[in-house]
């Protein structure tokens, strides 16, 4: 009889695996928010929180591959800015001061809807990229300087994200992770 049997490696343990994602997120958000303060930019966005546990918790996923995130990412600002344009609402105080009205309100709900159809379209599906395109619509950060803040803040947590993981643990993640969501696809 033949041995029909898998040769896996033994699971990860949660606590492995969670020491890995606090210490990845704690050193990334430590390193992005001095850039931030020395920048005085807004590097740090809510956005990047889930970005990092994703990076982290799931580094070899397509959703968490640099590409996903910075694609995801650059997407939802362009859709998030787009959206404040074809509503002429640019120059308007954010939805968090000024509070929510109906042209805000459809705004925000579209960029999101575009956001979401763009990236499965363009398989960079990357699910924190819809907090980045609320940020955008709902008027929190709308000046050039701002956004292109906001994109250097995910390059520089994708870079670092990306050297943690294949330095520390030791995890062989790759621009699209596609080689290891294929291989966990066929098992």
């Amino acid at each position: 009889m033949t041995d029909t049997r898998v040769n896996t490696p033994r699971p990860e343990s949660a606590l492995r695996i969670g020491l890995i994602t606090a210490a990845g997120s704690f050193l990334t958000l430590a390193i992005a928010g001095a850039a931030s303060i020395i920048v005085v930019q807004p590097l740090v966005v809510p956005s990047l929180g889930p970005t990092l546990y994703l990076a982290f918790e799931e580094p070899l996923t397509r959703p968490a591959s640099p590409r996903n995130t910075l694609v995801g990412h650059i997407v939802a600002i362009i859709v998030g800015w787009l959206g404040l344009a074809a509503a002429d609402l640019v120059h308007a105080p954010p939805a968090t001061i000024a509070g929510m009205t109906w042209a805000r309100a459809i705004e925000a709900a579209v960029a999101l809807g575009l956001v979401a159809l763009i990236l499965r379209l363009i398989r960079c599906d990357h699910p924190p990229a819809g907090a980045t395109v609320l940020i955008v619509a709902l008027g929190i950060l709308t000046t050039g300087s701002e956004l292109l803040a906001l994109f250097a803040g995910v390059v520089l947590i994708t870079a670092i994200a990306w050297v943690f993981n294949r330095a520390v643990a030791h995890k062989p993640v790759t621009w699209t992770n596609a080689e290891h969501a294929d291989a966990n696809a066929s098992a």
